[in-house]
C-alpha cells in the first residue's frame, strides 16, 4: 500500500511540474507586442533634419539636412509625405521595428526600421542595414 502512495505521490507531483512548464512556457511565448508607447511618440508630422553615415574617408557622423522631406505617421497606420507622389502604410513588426511600404515607382522598396528616440527626435535606422559604417535618419516633430 506505502509503495501505491508513493507512485501516485511520485505521479502527482510530475503533473504538477508539467502543467507549470507548460503554463510558464505559454505565458511567455504569447505576450503581445507593447508598441502603444511607441506607436503614440511616432504619430504626427516628422521632418528630416539629419542623416548619419559616412563618405567613405571619415568615421561615421550625423550630416546637416536643410528643407528635408517630412513623413507623416497617422493613427490608421498610413502614411504621407512630400517625397512621394503616393501615400504608403507602416506597420510594427516589433515594438522597436516598423516597416514601411509606399506603392508607387519612385518610391521602390522602403523596408524596415528600428525606431528610437533621442531628445524628442526620431530615428529611423534600416534593419538589415544596407551601410558598412551604418546609417539612419533622424526627424524632428513638427508642432501640429
Amino acid at each position: 500500500m506505502k509503495q501505491l502512495q508513493k507512485k501516485s505521490s511520485s505521479r502527482l507531483k510530475y503533473c504538477i511540474f508539467l502543467n507549470l512548464l507548460l503554463f510558464l512556457t505559454y505565458n511567455s511565448s504569447c505576450q503581445k507586442n507593447d508598441d502603444s508607447g511607441v506607436r503614440n511618440s511616432l504619430i504626427g508630422s516628422w521632418q528630416l533634419m539629419e542623416i548619419y553615415g559616412s563618405d567613405g574617408s571619415n568615421f561615421p557622423e550625423w550630416y546637416p539636412i536643410e528643407n528635408g522631406y517630412i513623413y507623416n505617421f497617422k493613427d490608421n497606420n498610413i502614411i504621407t509625405s512630400n517625397k512621394f507622389t503616393c501615400n504608403g502604410v507602416w506597420t510594427f513588426n516589433s515594438s522597436t521595428n516598423i516597416n514601411i511600404t509606399f506603392d508607387c515607382p519612385e518610391a521602390g522598396s522602403i523596408g524596415d526600421y528600428d525606431v528610437t528616440f533621442e531628445g524628442g527626435n526620431l530615428i529611423l535606422t534600416p534593419n538589415p542595414t544596407p551601410c558598412d559604417e551604418g546609417c539612419a535618419e533622424k526627424f524632428k516633430k513638427l508642432t501640429e
